[in-house]
C-alpha cells in the first residue's frame, strides 16, 4: 500500500519508489522485491507505465484508485472499531486507574495513526 499511496501523489521512477519506501519504513527495499511488486500491479492494471528516456515512470490507474481509496476505508473503519473496542474496555477497568490511564494512551496513540 505504501507505494500505490505513493504513486497516488505523482508518477515515480522505481528508484523514486524505492527511496520512498526506505523514507516511510526505515528500510530500504530491494530492486528483488520493488520490481516485482510494480509488475503485478501493472498485471492487475493498478498502474500504468511509460518511458521517459531509459527511465520507466509509474502512475497509478482509476483501478488502482478505486482500489486504494477502499483499503484506506477499510483501515480507518479497522481503526474506529479498535478505538471503540479500548473505549469500552476502559470503562470496564474504570474502578482500576492504572489500567484505565494505559488504554487511555492506547487510543490516543491510535487516533494519532489516522
Amino acid at each position: 500500500m505504501v507505494i500505490l499511496k505513493a504513486l497516488s501523489k505523482r508518477e515515480m521512477s522505481g528508484y523514486s519508489i524505492m527511496m520512498h519506501v526506505e523514507e516511510k519504513t526505515g528500510k530500504k527495499p530491494s530492486t528483488g522485491s520493488v520490481y516485482p511488486i510494480l509488475e503485478d500491479m501493472l498485471k492487475i492494471q493498478f498502474v500504468s507505465v511509460k518511458r521517459d528516456g531509459r527511465r520507466k515512470l509509474y502512475k497509478l490507474t482509476l483501478l488502482g484508485k478505486k482500489h486504494l481509496e477502499e483499503f484506506m476505508k477499510q483501515k480507518d473503519d479497522m481503526m474506529k472499531n479498535l478505538v471503540n473496542h479500548i473505549r469500552m474496555c476502559a470503562c470496564l477497568c474504570s474502578k482500576n486507574g492504572k489500567t484505565r490511564g494505559v488504554l487511555e494512551e492506547m487510543e490516543g496513540k491510535l487516533n494519532s495513526i489516522k
